[in-house]
């Protein structure tokens, strides 16, 4: 029995010996922190040279990237966190497969979330109170939407073969 289990646990490991779930969680982890990396310098250069004000569509593309950047992250986190974990067994996964669905709407509501706070923020500091203040942030949150939906598709798009070897070893 116990080469049975030793078996399963050695055909979970990918070609650098690590399992593709540890695989994918660090994959997933440098992925977001270059992107994070990216935002900050793009904004800073808005900041400077008034990219926000200059260029009517890079807002539209920060919040885009902004919503890309929290879908991936909250995937990231509730893949590698203990919120995952139910007694041992990943919740995130329905009888050891992966659950596309909650991968989905844990990206999507972390964006929206995120995403009003911070239009709430923008509104309590008072950025910008034009006659198209609605339309702006109705415009922001669609973006942050789009780029948590995003989120998911890299995911499960890019680590597709991944969660197939994850789901096949799991039956």
């Amino acid at each position: 029995m116990p080469q049975v289990a030793q078996a399963k646990t050695s055909s979970l490991k990918s070609r650098s010996g690590f399992s593709y779930l540890e695989t994918m969680r660090k994959e997933l982890f440098i992925f977001t922190f270059i992107l994070i990396l990216f935002i900050a310098a793009l904004n800073e250069l808005a900041v400077n040279y008034y990219f926000y004000w200059r260029i009517w569509w890079f807002d539209i593309m920060m919040h885009f990237l902004g919503g890309l950047w929290v879908g991936l992250s909250a995937l990231w986190f509730y893949y590698s966190s203990g919120f995952s974990k139910k007694g041992g067994k990943s919740i995130f996964t329905k009888e050891g497969t992966v659950n596309k669905r909650k991968m989905f709407f844990i990206s999507l509501f972390s964006g929206i979330l995120i995403g009003l706070g911070w239009e709430i923020f923008e509104f309590i500091i008072e950025v910008d109170f034009s006659n198209n203040y609605i339309d702006d942030t109705l415009l922001d949150l669609l973006m942050d939407m789009i780029g948590a939906i995003m989120a998911f598709v890299v995911v499960s798009k890019f680590y597709r073969k991944d969660l197939e070897k994850i789901n096949k070893n799991s039956l």
